[in-house]
């Protein structure tokens, strides 16, 4: 039961993916025009604001890390800064239902009839990295991660000229990164690297990396694909990879079917005969 409960949580954390779909490949023309950096930091700025209150999606689901290569489907109702519920299915047959705010992880488990209520922070226990739940929601959005309009955000070159970068940090920390020689002692223990990447041409948030020397962490983000419902940007595929010590994780998004502005009742309930997961 608690393999069961443990895959459950992946789902609670995930409810909403696909890595290995095929045809998703990105066109990336060569940068030919000079960006300044209050531009691109307006540009991010922009993005960060809300543009919808509720977003709804059917989402086929895979996610790899060394143990597990699990794949499903699941439908997805989110309200903006609220919470975000659903059903995941495998093989058209419903397995779970769940319900994820920002203080807690709530689900039913079909197969093993037994429900599960834990911490929003559960996720980070499972996936080894800890993560709020504004990153989750955020990424499910394709919107900006970890934006704070009080850092003075600086632009750093591609030398393959094909994003314009804009960074939380000034490029020389990230050469000490590289070459593991950053004093962690004179960084703050919870400091996070960001590099936000936009396209050459539309100068749409294509990919993010975040970098945690202290924990020894990368994540990147990438919004693949997007695409607009009533001139707003949705997400169509997106990927993420978590690098950490002690392993990694990939996950992929492909959504159909999205809608915004479309408010829609979470409903949850534990039938009366289900046990705790965890007894």
């Amino acid at each position: 039961m608690i393999k069961a409960f443990q895959r459950l949580s992946f789902f609670l954390f995930i409810g909403f993916i696909a890595f290995t779909s095929c045809g998703h490949k990105e066109v990336i023309n060569k940068i030919d025009e000079r960006v300044g950096d209050r531009e691109l930091r307006e540009k991010l700025l922009k993005l960060n604001t809300k543009s919808f209150d509720y977003f709804n999606a059917k989402v086929n689901v895979d996610f790899t890390n060394s143990k597990i290569n699990q794949s499903f489907k699941t439908s997805l109702k989110m309200t903006v800064d609220s919470a975000f519920s659903g059903t995941v299915s495998y093989a058209s047959f419903i397995i779970a239902n769940f319900l994820a705010n920002k203080d807690s992880l709530m689900a039913t488990y079909k197969q093993e009839k037994c429900y599960f209520t834990e911490d929003f922070s559960y996720i980070s226990s499972i996936i080894g990295v800890e993560l709020e739940y504004e990153f989750f929601e955020r990424m499910i959005l394709a919107q900006p991660i970890g934006v704070d309009s009080s850092i003075k955000y600086k632009q750093i070159k591609d030398k393959d000229k094909k994003y314009y970068i804009l960074s939380s940090h000034k490029n020389r920390k990230y050469k000490l990164i590289e070459k593991d020689k950053i004093d962690l002692e004179d960084e703050k223990n919870d400091d996070i690297f960001i590099k936000y990447y936009f396209s050459s041409n539309e100068m749409a948030l294509k990919k993010m990396i975040f970098e945690i020397p202290v924990d020894s962490v990368s994540i990147t983000v990438n919004y693949v694909e997007t695409g607009l419902d009533d001139d707003k940007m949705v997400p169509e595929y997106t990927t993420l990879s978590i690098v950490h010590p002690k392993d990694s994780i990939t996950i992929g998004l492909s959504y159909s079917k999205q809608e915004i502005n479309n408010s829609k009742t979470h409903v949850f309930s534990v039938p009366d005969q289900y046990e705790n997961c965890n007894q």
